[in-house]
Order: structure tokens, then C-alpha cells, then sequence
């Protein structure tokens, strides 16, 4: 009835990639506890990834007369830190008939830029996305601030907010935002038992990130190229100057609008089992199942 399992373990290790410079150092962490007979466990984990000298190379080829030519250039040389913790609750009971199997886990973790170097490798790409103190996967976006009104060279077309007061749309104006990574995870699964009935329910969640869906700004913008959505009938016009629709036959804006992030926040059901013990006993069993 009381304590059944108590472990602690530690450990460290470095990695490496083949084709790459970069090392990886690993430290992790974690304890597990039985209760009840095992009925009930417990188990915490927490890690640390610490990566040096991370190059992404970038290959391709660029066509001349006389054939193509491959060209190379290297991102700069990154030092990462991905750190996180995991929890995992489970538990097997019986509550008169119905037995039953439960299982929650959830995970959280936190990545960050600690030091960029210009990369001595092929010369000169840089992915400016990467920042200092920062974590990977940000997106770049503009912020979409309505439409352009009469009198404005670009009148009708799709507006940008000036954030850096330099009177225009700039690269300036751009900022990063959100993540593409998620920040948290969560996993439940139920097993039910009664008699020669079995259910199975798994739900998987992903949750603190977002989605880049320029299809959505598509929708949106009646430039006579893709179909558009409803929303559309409320374009641009002379008299009809407070929307976000631009009038149709538009150029596309070449800049990236903070309308296409969405959250990506979600909980799936991944998997749904209902079973039948056909021969449930003896040498010989048999089961049917629909999932």
C-alpha cells in the first residue's frame, strides 16, 4: 500500500552529427516513484541540450550556357540551449466491473540563441532571424494596419504600419513574432475494460505556437489569381474606405502580413478502439475490433 519504486537517475553525454561541426552536450535528470503496488507512478524528467558550433549548409545550383554550377554558403556558427521538463502520471484501478488503464503526460520546453559567430565556412549567408537571447523558428511579418485611403499613391491597396516612422513601407517596419515550435505538450490515454468490451481513447495536444497560413491572406485579397472567401464582398472603394480588403485586381503585397499567423494550438484524438473478446479464455483467443 505504500512506496513500491524509488529511482533517481542522472546522466550526461555529447553528440555530434557526421556531415557537421556542430557538438552536442547532454545532461538529463529525472525520478520515478511506484505507488500502490505499482498501481500508481509517478515519473518527472528534466534535460539540457547544449549545442556549439550549429551550421546549417545550404546547397544550390545556378544555371549557366554551359551547364549549372553549385554554390555554397553556410549559416553563422550558433550556440543553442534547449532545456525542458517532462511529467508522466499512470495508473491501473478497478471500479467494480470496469477496469481501467490511465496514462497523462505533458512536457514543456524552452529554446534560446546564447551566441552567434560569423561562419568561416563558404563565406556570408546570414539568417538574420537568429537573435541573442532569442529562441529559434520566429516569423518575420509586417503588421496589416487596414488599407491605403483616396489621395494615397497606393490607394486601395493593402496598408502596413510604419514602425519605424520613416514615412513608408520598409524592410524596418518588418518584426518578429511568435513561434513555430510548440511550447507545450500533453498526451492522454485512457484504457476502459468491462467484461468482453474493451475501449482505447488516445488525445494528443500541442499547444504555444503558431501557424504560418498565407493561404488565409489569399482568401482575402481579390486579385483576380486564386478564389476568395465571402469577406471579399467587403473591398476597397471610394466610399467603402474602413476595411482591410483591398480593391480587387490588386497587386499582391510582397511583404509578409501578421494576418497569416494563426494559433496552432490544438488537442487531436489520434486514436478511438472499441474491441470485442470473441474467445476471451483457454489456449485459443480471439478478439474483433473497429478503430
Amino acid at each position: 500500500t505504500g512506496l513500491s519504486d524509488l529511482t533517481l537517475w542522472a546522466g550526461a553525454g555529447q553528440t555530434s552529427a557526421y556531415f557537421s561541426p556542430d557538438r552536442t552536450t547532454h545532461h538529463d535528470a529525472g525520478l520515478r516513484l511506484g505507488l500502490f503496488g505499482g498501481h500508481l507512478t509517478l515519473e518527472a524528467s528534466a534535460y539540457q541540450r547544449r549545442t556549439r558550433h550549429a551550421q546549417t549548409l545550404l546547397t544550390f545550383p545556378v544555371p549557366f550556357q554551359s551547364g549549372s554550377q553549385r554554390f555554397y554558403y553556410a549559416f553563422p556558427d550558433v550556440k543553442l540551449l534547449n532545456q525542458g521538463l517532462e511529467l508522466t502520471v499512470g495508473s491501473t484501478w478497478q471500479l467494480g466491473n470496469i477496469s481501467g488503464a490511465t496514462q497523462v503526460a505533458a512536457a514543456t520546453n524552452r529554446n534560446e540563441v546564447e551566441a552567434i559567430s560569423p561562419s568561416t565556412r563558404f563565406g556570408g549567408l546570414v539568417n538574420s532571424s537568429l537573435e541573442n537571447g532569442q529562441p529559434v523558428n520566429r516569423f518575420f511579418v509586417y503588421e496589416q494596419d487596414g488599407t491605403n485611403p483616396v489621395g494615397s499613391p497606393d490607394a486601395g491597396q493593402v496598408r502596413f504600419r510604419d514602425r519605424n516612422g520613416d514615412g513608408r513601407t520598409s524592410f524596418g517596419d518588418g518584426y518578429y513574432q511568435g513561434s513555430g515550435l510548440p511550447r507545450y505538450t500533453l498526451n492522454l490515454y485512457q484504457q476502459l475494460r468491462l467484461r468482453r468490451f474493451q475501449v482505447e481513447v488516445q488525445l494528443d495536444g500541442l499547444f504555444g505556437y503558431q501557424l504560418l497560413n498565407p493561404t488565409l491572406v489569399a482568401l482575402d485579397d481579390p486579385s483576380g489569381f486564386s478564389n476568395n472567401s465571402v469577406r471579399t464582398r467587403n473591398y476597397w472603394t471610394p466610399t467603402n474606405q474602413t476595411t482591410s480588403v483591398p480593391q480587387p485586381g490588386s497587386y499582391p503585397s510582397p511583404y509578409l502580413s501578421d494576418k497569416a499567423l494563426e494559433s496552432g494550438s490544438h488537442i487531436r484524438l489520434s486514436q478511438l478502439t472499441i474491441a470485442y473478446d470473441v474467445l476471451p479464455t483457454g489456449p485459443h483467443r480471439a478478439s474483433v475490433w473497429v478503430g
